[in-house]
Formats: C-alpha cells, sequence, structure tokens
C-alpha cells in the first residue's frame, strides 16, 4: 500500500468522520548518521536536483498530455516542486523508529496531557480555550526496510550516485486543524482511522504509529494575555508531564482585525504548544 493509497483513505475517512483537519502527504524524509562530513547544503543540492527532474516531461507524451499530467499533480499536490522535504542528520534509522515509538507511547496520554493544560489555565484564570492542533501518521516497517515511494526511491539512488550515505523514507502524513476558530478535533476520531489503517497496511509488515502535534490556544485579541504567559504554561506542562512542549508561531490573524496599538505579544489571538520532532 503506497504512500499515495494511504494519502486518499485518510482523505475519504476525515471527509466521511467530518473531521476539521486538512491532510497532508509528506514529502521524503533524508537520514544521515555521519554529522561529520556530511552538511545539510550538500545535501539539499541533490534534493534540488531531484525536484527538477519531471518524469511527465517526456517527449514521447502528446503536449497536451503533458499539460493534463501537470494539473493532476498541481490539484494533488503531487509535483515535486511542490512537495516538502525533511533532513535528519546524527541519527540512524532505528534511532528515530524508537523516537517514533516513544512519541506515539506520549501519544495515548495526550487527553490526560489536555486536561493538566486545562487545570493550569483555569487555576490563572485565563480566556484560553484549548485545541488539538493536529496528528501524524507515521508508517514503519517491521523487517528493516524502508517505507517509501518510487520517486523516493529515485533520490535514494541519486544521493548513493553522489557518494552520500544517505537512506530516505516518507516523513508520514499530518492531519493538521483546518484553521483557527474551527471546531475541534475530535482524538477518538483520530484513533479510529488509525485502527482501520492498521490492518490494512500489517499485511505488508507495516505499523501504523500516531503522534501528537501539540497544542492550540486562542484567545480573543481584546484580552491583554503577555505571551510569555503561554511559555510558562508550556514549561509548567512539560515539568508536569515529561513531554517536552515549547510556545510559539503566535500572531494576532487577519490585518483587517487588528486595532491600532496592539501588538502580538500581548493581542495574539492563537498561538501554538508545538512538541519536539521525532527526528
Amino acid at each position: 500500500m503506497n504512500p499515495n493509497d494511504v494519502d486518499a483513505f485518510l482523505r475519504s475517512s476525515v471527509t466521511d468522520l467530518e473531521l476539521p483537519v486538512t491532510v497532508f502527504n509528506g514529502g521524503p524524509l533524508l537520514i544521515s548518521a555521519d554529522d561529520s562530513t556530511i552538511s545539510r547544503a550538500d545535501i539539499e543540492g541533490i534534493v534540488q536536483q531531484w525536484m527538477e527532474l519531471d518524469s511527465s516531461e517526456n517527449d514521447e507524451i502528446p503536449h497536451e498530455v503533458q499539460e493534463w499530467l501537470a494539473s493532476v499533480k498541481e490539484s494533488y499536490g503531487l509535483h515535486r516542486n511542490h512537495r516538502d522535504h525533511s533532513i535528519s542528520i546524527g541519527k540512524t534509522i532505528s534511532q528515530i523508529y524508537e523516537e517514533v515509538e516513544r512519541f506515539a507511547l506520549d501519544t495515548e496520554r495526550i487527553p490526560e496531557v489536555r486536561e493538566i493544560l486545562k487545570s493550569l489555565i483555569a487555576e490563572q484564570e485565563l480566556p484560553i480555550a484549548i485545541f488539538y492542533r493536529g496528528f501524524e501518521i507515521i508508517i514503519l516497517a517491521d523487517d528493516g526496510t524502508r517505507y517509501h515511494n518510487g520517486e523516493m526511491m529515485e533520490l535514494e539512488t541519486l544521493l548513493k550516485k553522489e557518494g552520500l550515505d544517505i537512506h530516505v523514507l516518507h516523513s508520514g502524513f499530518r492531519l493538521t486543524r483546518t484553521e483557527t476558530g474551527s471546531s475541534d478535533i475530535q482524538f477518538s476520531k483520530i484513533q479510529e482511522i488509525v485502527v482501520l489503517l492498521q490492518p490494512m497496511l500489517k499485511k505488508y509488515g507495516l505499523r501504523v504509529k500516531l503522534l501528537s502535534e501539540g497544542f492550540e490556544l486562542e484567545k480573543d485579541q481584546e484580552n491583554r494575555i503577555n505571551i510569555a504567559e503561554a511559555k510558562e504554561l508550556a514549561l509548567r506542562l512539560t515539568l508536569m508531564t515529561g513531554i517536552d512542549f515549547s510556545a510559539g508561531g503566535y500572531g494576532m490573524g487577519l490585518k483587517k482585525d487588528v486595532k491600532q496599538g496592539w501588538t502580538s505579544e500581548i493581542n495574539w489571538n492563537s498561538v501554538t504548544l508545538f512538541t519536539r520532532r521525532y527526528y
């Protein structure tokens, strides 16, 4: 079951369950255990070459068909120039798998963590609402092989030709809350999707892991709360749960709603409590 099949299943499930999330089919995750001789710039250069390749640009394919293929890729985010990529230097694949497993265990506690956060906000009587920011679905291979697609295999081959010992995996799928102001994500429904997906992948020797992307805190811009308060909440939540949270990505929303004299540090309408990445 390739990433595009999983992506289609997730999109269909999100629609059926009426979840307020957008599904993102991740690009390649490039992993190099060598952090002494390989630089991020070296890797980026090869990735750029790969992104400039396009299998649809073939002289044997009629021009009108090429245009149609390009429009389909654009619509579904399949064109390489529109695919994100991530780079991990200094960790082996097995170490990354271990991190994914640990973060998945943390995610099982996320409803409990949310209640702790809720109590911290209530303790200070802050007019702040809590929302799940989103979730990641990571697919691991049981037999030591790597979950990826043909294009990612092509990228790995290109890296090998350049003498770089780098492995390429699919970086996973993100189910991100649609936008500030939308309804909250029901964690139980996300779990339901994972339960349905697991047996579909198990027969291929693949496992599904669910990772939390943290929380979104929202308030009315009129309520003057210094962003330092949110950072303090993140710190206290980390100390109380053992899960690493940090506050960032705050803003005041649409420009038309911003009044003169407002500052993003005081009149923010949303801030993210991030969890640490697994790579």
